[in-house]
């Protein structure tokens, strides 16, 4: 264990009692505590009752899903609606899950048949069509 993961789970223990001040720079600097393991736990902790205001629990919410849909997209899907995104932050969060997957396309049907409306699954295979363009054909050089 790194010794900011350690940092971030002893902080994580002890947020009731941080000062407001520091609740603000946590939320600022959320990257060095929402990703990894931790990212699970700051999903299901109610912030606002441990003092961070709506716009900062929000802000570590969604980085924390971020980290998650790394980690188990399908989880992450599955837990979209508790983290408030606009239509561009939607977008980015499910084409960078859709983009990332590569050339497998048993995990895209199992992934796209966990979002929940057909305007979501168009953002996914829209993803997955610019993937598959901005690849180099498998055919190019062959016969050369």
């Amino acid at each position: 264990m790194s010794q900011n993961q350690a940092l971030g789970e002893k902080l994580f223990d002890e947020l009731a009692h941080v000062p407001p001040a520091w609740r603000g720079s946590i939320a600022e600097n959320y990257y060095y505590f929402t990703r990894g393991d931790q990212a699970r736990k700051w999903l299901d902790v109610d912030l606002e009752s441990l003092g961070f205001t709506a716009m900062q629990a929000n802000r570590l919410r969604s980085n924390a899903l971020q980290g998650l849909a790394r980690q188990k997209p399908e989880e992450a899907i599955q837990r979209m609606g508790e983290v408030e995104m606009n239509a561009s932050a939607r977008q980015s969060f499910i084409s960078n899950i859709f983009s990332s997957l590569g050339n497998d396309p048993e995990k895209a049907d199992t992934l796209m048949a966990k979002l929940d409306s057909e305007e979501d699954r168009k953002l996914a295979r829209n993803s997955l069509e610019a993937v598959q363009v901005g690849k180099p054909s498998e055919m190019a050089g062959e016969g050369q």
